[in-house]
């Protein structure tokens, strides 16, 4: 997922265990940004910013940190503060996949790939058929280390298409 001399892209990175590995996938020649609306501890090698990838000027230093102002990899292993309240939080894991979709698309190369953290709701279907307008190949898939009975799923997507 994460070649040698990628240039990789945490969305979400705090505390920073995927900029780690990521860091050591990637290799002294690649780059590896993380950012999360909370401080993340710096890491060797790894540059980590803090904000909001709403706000265009945020999206503007994401661009600015990597060569070429554009990602080989992305990863966002997103999740919302819960409520308890199933509707809501449903609505702001949705929220979460849209944003990551939305960075998919604006900085993302072609042929880039994306693991994204979602969890299953009423939203995955909308979330897959948009995910297959970006990359070539979607899947779901579901990793060991999650809770029994977690609706957490990996969305693990590749050959993100030419922008039109």
């Amino acid at each position: 997922m994460i070649p040698r001399g990628s240039r990789v892209l945490d969305l979400g990175c705090w505390p920073g265990g995927w900029l780690q590995v990521a860091s050591s996938l990637a290799g002294e020649n690649g780059v590896v940004v993380g950012i999360d609306l909370k401080l993340t501890e710096p890491l060797p090698g790894v540059t980590v910013l803090s904000g909001d990838v709403r706000e265009p000027d945020v999206l503007a230093q994401l661009r600015d940190a990597s060569p070429g102002g554009a990602y080989d990899v992305l990863i966002a292993d997103l999740s919302p503060n819960l409520s308890g309240v199933r509707a809501r939080d449903e609505a702001r894991a949705a929220e979460l996949n849209d944003l990551t979709l939305d960075v998919a698309e604006a900085l993302l190369v072609p042929g880039g790939r994306m693991l994204m953290k979602t969890f299953m709701s009423g939203e995955t279907e909308g979330m897959m058929r948009r995910a297959r307008t970006i990359f070539s190949k979607v899947r779901m898939t579901t990793v060991s280390a999650s809770r029994k009975g977690s609706g957490e799923q990996y969305l693990v997507c590749r050959e993100r298409r030419t922008k039109v």
